[in-house]
């Protein structure tokens, strides 16, 4: 007869730890990811582009919608869209489609199609990121 004898620590704190900093690292990539989707989806032109695609640009330089877009990433959140500073409230209007100062304006959703092309690859990275 053979006897085997084990013994089980179970150690919270270090996988509680790794997620958070496996979720720190993906989230942040994810902000910044969605960030140059969207920038590289607003295109330049004189007229608006077609609903349902990302919004239009007319300006250059740092008044152009694609240099608000912005993205801050702490510890526990990311957030990515465009600065309030740069474009006032216009942008989430034409993100939802909305009415704005009684104009009836169509859906142009910039940042919901970024996330949108984003969110597979998303999944990809996150596997195996806990305990690396």
């Amino acid at each position: 007869m053979i006897g085997v004898k084990t013994e089980t620590k179970t150690t919270p704190q270090n996988v509680e730890k790794a997620v958070k900093k496996a979720a720190f690292n993906n989230f942040r990539h994810a902000g910044f990811s969605i960030r140059k989707t969207a920038k590289e989806s607003v295109k330049r032109r004189k007229t608006a582009g077609p609903a349902g695609g990302p919004v239009t640009t007319r300006a250059r330089g740092g008044s152009n919608i694609r240099a608000a877009i912005f993205t801050d990433a702490t510890k526990e959140d990311v957030i990515i869209g465009p600065r309030f500073s740069f474009v006032g409230e216009s942008q989430y209007y034409q993100e939802f489609g909305e009415p704005f100062d009684g104009i009836e304006l169509e859906e142009r959703p910039t940042m919901h199609l970024a996330l949108k092309a984003n969110v597979d690859r998303f999944a990809r990275d996150w596997q195996g990121s806990v305990g690396e």
